[in-house]
């Protein structure tokens, strides 16, 4: 009896980690889905990144990109745009990442370009109907006032701009001489 207690033991947690090495795995998936990709062909690694990098900087500006880890991203770009909610206008920023990877002796590039809206004040006054509090005032350590004004914004994600995504890809094949309608694939969530 004792002995088949042990082996259940055993085979649960053996069961758990096998799980749990899986969901790591879908994870890393699951990020990669968030992007749009395109293979870059045979072409090497820095025409790639160079195409990548005038591509990127034509289409976005200033850009922070570090070719040690064949990551690019977009200063963000501020707009503003009436939602459905409300009839003014917010403010909104885009956000733009690049990375290369090389998968099966291809180089490929994984695009996102999301779009975020500025949500501090919307945040704030539903940060204290939460505190479960009766009375208004709050110290300033509580309100918030003490911290840094970076740590008091509140961007919330909209949504992607997936046709973006695939012009930028378009782009960076056409900077490297192929054809636009050659193994681009646009991955959603």
């Amino acid at each position: 009896m004792r002995g088949s207690t042990t082996h259940s033991v055993l085979s649960l947690t053996t069961c758990v980690i096998a799980l749990w090495g899986l969901m790591g795995c879908e994870n890393s998936e699951r990020e990669q889905m968030k992007f749009s990709r395109s293979s870059l062909g045979k072409a090497g690694f820095e025409e790639c990144y160079d195409a990548c990098e005038k591509v990127m900087r034509n289409q976005f500006g200033r850009i922070d990109s570090n070719r040690e880890t064949a990551a690019m991203e977009a200063e963000p770009q501020y707009f503003e745009e009436k939602t459905a909610v409300s009839l003014d206008t917010q403010p909104f920023r885009r956000i733009a990442k690049l990375q290369l990877k090389n998968r099966n002796s291809q180089w490929w590039a994984y695009v996102q370009v999301q779009v975020e809206r500025l949500d501090t004040v919307t945040y704030q006054q539903f940060q204290s109907q939460r505190s479960g509090r009766d009375h208004p005032a709050l110290s300033p350590m509580e309100s918030g006032e003490t911290a840094p004004v970076s740590q008091k914004v509140t961007w919330s994600k909209v949504r992607r701009e997936r046709q973006l995504e695939q012009e930028i890809l378009s782009t960076i094949r056409q900077e490297l001489g192929f054809y636009t309608k050659e193994t681009s694939a646009a991955v959603g969530e």
